[in-house]
């Protein structure tokens, strides 16, 4: 999970090769110009035939692997002169919105449960066939990830927080103690065993990127 960093690491993915696919319940508009280069879905409608999709090819890959008894999808890129698999990132902007269900409908309610069973599944079982999720969110609270999800998360990035917020993300006040106050594009990343890491962000300036 990696709060207020959806964008560049979407761009990042197009960059290396893989296939971006962005959820922006939020109707789009902050990403409209990406529409040349990656899905973009703005409804729970339409997102829930793609992770069904997605759930489909990564049993097909799954089985592919197992049958040719390679262990992970790069290892099975890695031989000359074959077929090969993308990977491909699900990118859920603003995570919050997605998974909230205050006010829902019964209807909205079970569309978010279906959404949460295809996402626990990619998380837990996506990352050997190369599906992998990337979800942002810019105010995290104790809701925002279902625990069946945060519980396959890998990796765990936040930005400049109070200390709240930095345990929310972190499980940790790192965030808190170690960002200098007033700081841009600075992370504090989670190695694991109380080991976190200060990076520095690139500057992404949207407006020189090529769309084309």
């Amino acid at each position: 999970m990696i709060p207020g960093a959806s964008k560049p690491r979407s761009y990042q993915c197009i960059t290396w090769g893989a296939v971006p696919i962005i959820v922006d319940l939020k109707g789009g508009v902050g990403f409209s110009r990406w529409a040349k280069k990656c899905r973009v879905i703005t409804s729970i409608e339409d997102l829930l035939p793609v992770l069904e999709e997605l759930s489909e090819e990564m049993a097909h890959r799954e089985k592919v692997l197992a049958e040719r008894h390679y262990q992970d999808i790069d290892e099975y890129n890695a031989r000359p002169k074959a077929h090969r698999f993308d990977h491909i990132v699900l990118a859920i902007d603003e995570a919050a919105e997605l998974f909230d269900k205050t006010g829902a409908g019964k209807a909205h309610k079970a569309m978010i449960e279906q959404a949460e069973q295809y996402i626990t599944s990619i998380a837990r079982r996506g990352r050997a066939s190369g599906l992998h999720l990337l979800l942002s969110t810019q105010r995290p609270d104790s809701n925002t990830l279902p625990p069946q999800i945060k519980a396959n998360v890998s990796f765990s990035a936040c930005g400049m927080a109070n200390e709240v917020l930095s345990k929310i993300v972190l499980d940790s006040t790192a965030a808190a103690d170690l960002i200098p106050r007033g700081k841009q594009g600075c992370f504090v990343v989670s190695q694991g065993a109380d080991n976190y890491v200060v990076t520095q962000a690139y500057y992404f300036d949207e407006w020189r990127l090529d769309y084309d």
